[in-house]
């Protein structure tokens, strides 16, 4: 079932870690209203800015989900205001790029170890943070861009 132009319920709260622990991985309903908006208002232009589907690696993490893969404490992605993606045949690099200059509305844009572009976006109060985080050693080292 889609709740935007292009992207499903199902690609919203897929998790291969909810799925390896036996975990659900369900919004609830308030958690569901946030993902269509974010959807709608934010990867739907996304996706079409770039032309080709997107596949989603992190849209809705529950509590239990957004804790076994060590993310934030206040996660954008358990209030269903995020999303971890990769587009193909683009660098992650250029993806950051591309969104920021097409004037894409975000909180934070993210580029994710060169491995995924992490995008987050809130009806209101967005910060426009553009960031690069790289592991240095055992280090996670962040830089503003």
């Amino acid at each position: 079932m889609k709740i935007s132009k292009w992207f499903t319920k199902q690609e919203c709260t897929r998790s291969t870690t909810a799925a390896r622990h036996g975990i659900a991985n369900e919004p609830n309903a308030n958690q569901w209203k946030a993902i269509e908006w974010f959807m709608q208002n934010c990867m739907d232009l996304v996706r079409d800015l770039f032309g080709v589907p997107i596949v989603p690696n992190s849209v809705f993490r529950s509590l239990a989900v957004n804790t076994l893969v060590g993310g934030s404490k206040s996660s954008d992605h358990m209030k269903g205001y995020a999303c971890d993606f990769v587009v193909p045949g683009i660098s992650v690099t250029d993806t950051v790029k591309q969104i920021r200059k097409a004037g894409i509305e975000f909180d934070q844009l993210i580029d994710e170890y060169g491995q995924w572009v992490h995008i987050s976006c809130k009806p209101n109060g967005n910060r426009h943070q553009v960031l690069m985080v790289r592991r240095i050693g055992v280090k996670s080292v962040w830089t503003t861009l």
